[in-house]
């Protein structure tokens, strides 16, 4: 009986060291994909929001989403695919950790995040960052922007520099890294957090989101659809 309690008390523990959601988030629900990964959600405003990056390796209709490993593969493929960084799950597949890296045309289907959720829009970002304290004038602005407002997002953990990091709204921002869709190869990680949205800039190109390691603000750019990106899911508005 002593071991069960134990085993029950070290699970609970595991559980609030990922999350740590912060004492004035007073809503987070447990969110499961279609592969049985768990994540956690916070409340921001009127959006709710995956505490985690997204981890499947299907669709919410069941069907697999292709994972390229191979560098060349990567580069040339224009179907929806997905990867771990560095071509190693057992590190990256952890959903309290850093999750998958999905190229854009995996995005483009709509059927990456769990039913009643979806990939947020360049839009619904921005009304997330102007709850957090971004000034309105500078939301629609590209490159980086919003002064302060990544130290709020940043999760303490996995960051080199964490003086400056406050994780205020439980929203646990990992630097997950990337893969480039120029030569395949991966960067970023413990460095750069960067995340799709479902935004299409032009045919070729979609708007992101991205922090750095060091950086206060946060960056609003465009990459190209072949680029590996994590992936966070926001609740459908009822």
């Amino acid at each position: 009986m002593k071991n069960l309690l134990l085993v029950s008390f070290l699970i609970f523990l595991s559980v609030i060291s990922c999350t740590k959601i912060p004492d004035e988030v007073l809503k987070y629900t447990l969110v499961r994909d279609v592969d049985g990964n768990e994540y956690h959600s916070v409340v921001l405003g009127d959006q709710e929001w995956m505490v985690e990056n997204l981890a499947t390796t299907h669709f919410n209709n069941g069907s697999d989403i292709t994972i390229i490993s191979d560098s060349s593969e990567w580069t040339q493929t224009t179907i929806p695919g997905y990867c771990w960084y560095n071509n190693d799950p057992a590190t990256y597949k952890d959903s309290c950790k850093y999750g998958a890296l999905y190229n854009f045309y995996a995005v483009n289907t709509s059927k990456l995040c769990p039913s009643g959720w979806h990939v947020p829009s360049d839009e619904e970002w921005k009304t997330m960052e102007k709850y957090i304290g971004m000034p309105e004038n500078e939301a629609d602005q590209q490159y980086w922007r919003g002064e302060g407002v990544a130290t709020l997002l940043k999760a303490k953990e996995e960051w080199y520099n964490i003086d400056d990091v406050l994780d205020r709204y439980g929203f646990k921002a990992r630097p997950a890294g990337f893969r480039d869709g120029y030569d395949g190869g991966f960067g970023g990680s413990e460095y750069y957090a960067s995340w799709w949205t479902s935004t299409k800039y032009d045919d070729a190109l979609a708007w992101t989101r991205e922090l750095c390691d060091g950086e206060t603000r946060v960056g609003r750019f465009y990459g190209p659809d072949d680029i590996g990106l994590s992936i966070r899911c926001i609740k459908n508005s009822k």
